[in-house]
């Protein structure tokens, strides 16, 4: 099988690099044994048009800036869509980097949804947020197939959207991390992106002042 993966992310990207760059490699590079895999990702520095563990990577866009890459991703996409010769298609859902591709193909086509961005968007960027949050909307009611990452987003598609084929894929994880020492000190540990609005970071803040007390 020929599969086009949107993704604007990639693992060397320098503005990104995330989660879901990853999850995209791993799952990808074990896909590649059986089937044709192109990954078409946002551009950016040092990047090119390469082919690495059996997948075909495309760069669209621009690599000037970080929001030069992302917009022009968004308005490029379609011209890979439309030029790949695929059976199915993967759109990594990114509410800042929107492809619409349901719009610019009839062929299979999967949503890879991570989370869900709603209002956080609008309250985040009061006035800019309200295209992530129209092109986050869109994307979901397109799209027929999703698959999530988190059992609580499932719930919220089905509940909320009315969704019926949404499909549980939990990310993976190195077995091998299983095997590093393992020790405990006093203090609480939190690794990731500075973002109160995506990471639950407001939680966090609220479940450490509860504990606080109890752990001077």
């Amino acid at each position: 099988m020929r599969i086009l993966h949107l993704i604007y992310d990639d693992l060397d990207n320098p503005w990104c690099g995330g989660g879901g760059s990853q999850r995209c490699w791993e799952i990808n590079r074990r896909l590649a044994r059986h089937h044709q895999i192109t990954i078409a990702t946002g551009n950016f520095p040092g990047a090119k048009d390469e082919e690495k563990n059996g997948l075909r990577f495309i760069r669209v866009g621009s690599a000037k800036n970080y929001l030069l890459s992302r917009l022009s991703y968004t308005f490029g996409a379609r011209y890979v869509i439309q030029k790949e010769d695929f059976d199915l298609l993967i759109d990594s859902f990114s509410a800042f980097a929107p492809t619409f591709s349901s719009f610019f193909t009839d062929k299979p086509k999967i949503l890879n949804f991570y989370h869900l961005l709603g209002s956080h968007a609008l309250i985040k960027y009061p006035l800019l947020g309200f295209s992530p949050f129209w092109a986050e909307r869109y994307a979901i009611r397109s799209y027929k197939n999703i698959v999530v990452i988190s059992k609580s987003v499932q719930e919220l598609l089905e509940t909320k959207f009315k969704k019926e084929r949404v499909y549980f894929s939990p990310t993976g994880f190195d077995s091998s991390l299983l095997d590093l020492p393992v020790w405990e000190e006093n203090y609480l540990l939190y690794l990731g992106r500075l973002d109160i609005y995506m990471k639950g970071l407001d939680l966090l803040l609220e479940a450490f002042s509860s504990l606080s007390p109890r752990y001077p």
